[in-house]
């Protein structure tokens, strides 16, 4: 019953009116549901370096990346998902970088979690020139 309550009030809390979505997320464990609500943007966030041999093509790409977010809001575990274009360096920079960021900690019942598979894109638009 608990459990049935914290659901209804953050569905309220948070507008998720209909029946459908406070319906589905009776199936969620607390975790699940506090990592919905709280925020996820990192609060250190370091700019990755433009790859010299990408700037020297003129490329620009992205990198799909997937992390873990520890306890204390370091980032750990970082896996490259996809990228493009390959070997230009932009999978080594975006990783270098994110491994950098800080995260506000998943709270649950006073004590911090570690966040599980969170998932960003890095992209890099325009190129750098190197002199």
């Amino acid at each position: 019953m608990k459990q049935g309550w914290i659901i209804l009030t953050a569905a309220l809390l948070f507008g998720c009116a209909s029946t459908s979505e406070t319906t589905s997320t009776a199936s969620q464990s607390i975790p699940e549901l506090a990592e919905q609500f709280q925020s996820v943007n990192p609060i250190i966030l370091i700019e990755p370096k433009y790859p010299k041999r990408a700037a020297e093509k003129r490329k620009s790409g992205w990198v799909h990346l997937r992390f873990d977010v520890s306890t204390l809001g370091a980032v750990q575990n970082i896996r490259v998902v996809d990228s493009y274009p390959k070997r230009y360096g932009f999978e080594h920079s975006a990783g270098e970088a994110v491994k950098r960021w800080k995260y506000k900690p998943l709270w649950v019942d006073g004590k911090a979690l570690v966040r599980k598979n969170h998932e960003v894109v890095v992209t890099f638009g325009k190129f750098k020139t190197t002199k």
